[in-house]
């Protein structure tokens, strides 16, 4: 495709373009056939600030990702970051969950007070102990805006905090002592991972410190 010549933007550009549509296609199908039971919904908007149309203008302000339990992108939707223009294909996407033999019983947003009520009637079938969520990321996110920073225990508090919500799953430590997993100090996502890919709500599910009293002791 390229035959040596000084390489400009508008060449690259051209053929990146060209290539798009095919790829597009392919990440297409490959979201069609992933589904999910527990689903986390979030808008990025540092990276769409990067992408123009031909003229100049920014291409969109924001890009809406849906990624269930595996941490799979199962929705991609460019935009204003906004959900309630995405009602209709949220629907959309609750029927090809289902239609892949999976419900919705859980997601995780980062303003539930504000698109609880749309969720609930995109995905209408969400059981009673489900349902929208706050993202545990930025209640704790919140919790440290509110702290002045400059007191001299926010750091502590903080990380306390972080510890007190984040607690073990008793099949995901059972699984790792099996596997003959020492647990550490990370994620327990990424210890998880390795054993039970498919472990439902690992994205929420964290250890904590050896010193806590919460410290699950292998037998």
């Amino acid at each position: 495709m390229y035959s040596g010549l000084e390489l400009t933007a508008l060449y690259a550009t051209n053929h990146l373009l060209a290539s798009t549509e095919e790829l597009h296609a392919v990440c297409q199908a490959h979201m069609q056939a992933l589904g999910g039971e527990v689903w986390r919904i979030d808008a990025g908007y540092k990276n769409a600030g990067k992408i123009h149309t031909a003229d100049g203008h920014r291409a969109m302000e924001a890009t809406v990702t849906v990624m269930n339990e595996s941490n799979q992108v199962v929705g991609l939707y460019h935009g204003s970051g906004e959900l309630l223009p995405l009602e209709k294909a949220f629907v959309r996407l609750d029927q090809r969950n289902k239609a892949l033999g999976k419900n919705v019983e859980l997601v995780y947003v980062d303003n539930s007070q504000q698109t609880s009520r749309l969720l609930e009637r995109c995905f209408p079938d969400m059981p009673p102990d489900g349902g929208v969520k706050e993202d545990l990321f930025h209640v704790i996110q919140r919790v440290g805006d509110s702290l002045p920073d400059g007191h001299s225990l926010k750091g502590a508090f903080m990380r306390e905090l972080s510890t007190a919500m984040k607690v073990w799953d008793k099949d995901d430590f059972e699984q790792q002592r099996l596997q003959g997993l020492e647990p550490t100090e990370k994620m327990c996502c990424v210890l998880v991972d390795s054993c039970r890919p498919n472990s439902r709500t690992c994205s929420t599910r964290s250890c904590v410190p050896r010193s806590h009293p919460t410290y699950p002791k292998a037998q």
